[in-house]
């Protein structure tokens, strides 16, 4: 599976909207590097 990590500022919330219509979903930027950790690893 690819994925596709996009870090956006929080307040934008039509931008927000937008990446969530396309099927994003949030990860709160304390948990990113780990998430990232494992994407690399896969």
């Amino acid at each position: 599976m690819n994925r596709l990590f996009l870090i956006s500022n929080s307040k934008l919330f039509p931008a927000l909207h937008i990446y969530e219509k396309y099927g994003f979903t949030e990860v709160k930027l304390a948990d990113y590097a780990e998430n990232f950790k494992e994407a690399i690893n896969e």
